[in-house]
């Protein structure tokens, strides 16, 4: 079975050299690649005069929930606004190169439990960015 590149989370775990695999989903196939170098601290570069650092597992975690670009958002550090949603200078997401959990990151996924319990809504009850 062949995997379809544009369903792939590219930018974790780049830096093979140092033995580390890179890390990626196939979410509609429901596949999920880690590397035990994941659950440590990765340097990801120097972005807005800060130096950021990310734990990979949180940010594949991200995409198994729904940040996806076949549903409509995906990784914000992409180039391509129509794939970034316009989040590119956000460092500090997690779908960017930091570790911090935006609001949209969960959307799908309060989209999806609304859909489960009739006159249930869940929501988001803490402020986020």
């Amino acid at each position: 079975m062949g995997i379809n590149k544009s369903s792939l989370d590219s930018k974790c775990n780049q830096d093979s050299s140092e033995g580390s695999e890179t890390s990626y989903i196939i979410w509609d196939q429901r596949i999920i690649s880690l590397d035990t170098e994941d659950i440590k601290s990765n340097y990801k570069g120097y972005f807005g005069f800060k130096d950021y650092y990310q734990f990979s597992i949180a940010h594949e975690f991200r995409h198994t929930v729904g940040n996806v670009l076949i549903i409509g958002h995906s990784d914000e550090y992409h180039d391509d606004s129509r794939i970034n949603g316009g989040f590119k200078q956000d460092y500090p997401s997690i779908m960017n190169v930091g570790n911090e959990l935006r609001k949209r990151h969960l959307d799908y996924m309060t989209n999806q439990l609304n859909t489960m319990l009739p006159n249930t809504t869940f929501y988001l009850i803490q402020l986020f960015i």
